[in-house]
């Protein structure tokens, strides 16, 4: 944990310089090739994506579950991990109950699986790199949000990824201009290939926590390209630094601040794998970059797949449960201000009392990082007199706990 965020802390100076955002990557094309067909009781979709810095178009499919109570309180979407051709619901042990209980609660699941290696480059197509190659669940995580949410601003859009699925989802996010769409996601296990550069070529001691072995760089080769040994990560060259560099999650003048997404991290206690350690520095990136709502947790006794266990598969019901809503405080969740979020400063009214003690009694949803102003852990009809009292002067200014554990 010291040297990631001795490392976010070192880089986050171009961010705090104010340079300007790194130009989008070009989302792709989906065409539909079949469905909706009924597959394991459920709606199965088969697209076709094309993207425009990829020479090959590559199949996928993706199974959706409707609530059969009305109405849908919002869209949840699953990524797998490794190369992302099983559901998700195969990914552990209590995977398939965890699906089943939000679409019990109401929420539309939808899980992706891909027909092939996503992040596969054909052969000799040595500059597309992860980047580009993550058009590809960029696209698809679009489609859906249009097709299948049906562009639904007044319903949450969230999503989940395990392992090199959690990467999927940092790419769209950052790099493709999808962080807003989110009202929450979670990066299980992940997201792996934060720094390509530092795993890749070893020559920073301080970064030997994301060092690859041979055989992980050899798979981060495929998307260069080369299948088996003798690519450049394999090798270490470092004539290809700026390559590695500009297919990393955390480089560059991407979007890095989420203003109204609830991010959760979910580690096992057991997984010592690279990828967990990407995902750990992708997490105090952030963090250092200023996004405010983020969760943490290390599920006991759990390795790489956290789902295999049932505090595991809990959790993840729990984050979507919990934080799978629209952000009260849109433009920066300032604490106990959720109500006209829009102003640039902290005003706090009877009206965010009222609408605290809402909260309490589950009117309506609201972050502990926003109404949680004693630090209690839970908002309690306590705040709203303490947010009543702020409102007449006779009360300092509340200071909520960050948005880390859940």
């Amino acid at each position: 944990m010291l040297l990631a965020t001795l490392f976010v802390a070192s880089f986050n100076a171009g961010i705090a310089r104010g340079h300007e955002a790194s130009p989008l990557r070009r989302i792709g094309t989906v065409t539909l090739l079949s469905g909706p067909s009924p597959c394991e009781g459920e709606d199965c979709y088969f697209l076709d994506v094309v993207c425009p810095e990829v020479d090959e178009s590559i199949q996928v499919t993706v199974k959706v579950a409707e609530p059969l109570s009305s109405p849908v309180r919002g869209t949840t979407v699953f990524m797998t991990g490794w190369i992302g051709n099983y559901w998700w619901d195969e990914s552990g042990m209590y995977a398939a109950g965890v699906l089943d209980d939000l679409v019990d609660a109401g929420y539309r699941t939808v899980q992706i699986r891909w027909e092939n290696n996503w992040f596969r480059a054909p052969p000799g197509e040595n500059d597309e790199g992860l980047g580009e190659l993550a058009c590809r669940p960029a696209t698809v995580l679009l489609w859906i949000y249009d097709t299948i949410h049906a562009a639904q601003v007044d319903l949450p859009f969230c999503g989940t990824g395990h392992s090199n699925g959690a990467a999927q989802l940092a790419y769209a996010m950052t790099q493709y201009g999808l962080g807003d769409l989110f009202s929450a996601a979670l990066f299980e296990s992940g997201p792996n290939w934060f720094r390509l550069d530092h795993a890749c070529l070893h020559d920073d001691p301080s970064m030997s926590p994301l060092f690859f072995p041979a055989t992980e760089r050899q798979i981060a080769d495929w998307a260069f390209g080369f299948n088996g040994s003798g690519g450049p990560c394999d090798r270490q060259d470092s004539a290809f630094r700026e390559l590695f560099r500009n297919a990393s999650i955390g480089w560059g003048d991407w979007q890095y601040v989420f203003e109204h997404t609830m991010l959760g991290f979910q580690f096992g206690e057991f997984d010592t794998g690279t990828t967990a350690r990407h995902g750990e520095f992708f997490r105090d990136w952030l963090i250092s970059a200023g996004t405010p709502l983020i969760r943490s947790k290390v599920i006991p006794g759990a390795g790489h797949f956290t789902v295999n266990t049932a505090e595991g598969g809990d959790a993840v019901r729990e984050f979507f449960i919990t934080g799978c809503h629209l952000r009260t405080c849109p433009e920066g969740g300032m604490c106990g201000d959720p109500v006209d979020a829009g102003r640039a400063t902290q005003s706090i009214t009877a009206s965010d009392a009222l609408f605290v003690l809402r909260a309490a009694v589950g009117l309506v949803p609201c972050d502990l990082c926003i109404c949680d102003v004693d630090e209690s852990g839970a908002v309690a009809a306590t705040d709203a007199l303490e947010l009543l009292r702020v409102s007449v002067g006779l009360g300092p200014t509340p200071h909520c706990k960050a948005c880390l554990g859940w």
